[in-house]
């Protein structure tokens, strides 16, 4: 009887989702703070490109944005993709605006 109440968690773990894959090249992954990236480039209208970071686990929107001007600003995107963090800046000014 104590194998059965061990063996069977009292809170069954609910899958986490990942979210889907955007459309776009893939630049590669990597770990930073407890979180696992993927790294897309996507187009968007108006011929303009976006830099996505999928994460594992997943992250809101805002977080994203953080995440993207930190690698940016400590150069450490330069280390993985060079030129990218010329090209999210070019794109995406408003966002390094302090």
């Amino acid at each position: 009887m104590l194998k059965d109440r061990l063996s069977t968690p009292q809170f069954p773990e609910e899958p986490t989702l990942e979210p889907p894959e955007p459309e776009g090249v893939y630049l590669g992954r990597f770990d930073l703070n407890g979180y696992s990236f993927k790294a897309y480039e996507c187009k968007i209208a108006n011929d303009g490109r976006q830099f996505r970071l999928i994460s594992f686990p997943p992250i809101t929107p805002e977080r994203e944005a953080a995440f993207i001007r930190y690698i940016v600003n400590e150069g450490l995107i330069e280390n993985m993709w060079q030129g990218t963090s010329k090209k999210i800046e070019e794109e995406a000014a408003w966002a390094f605006l302090q």
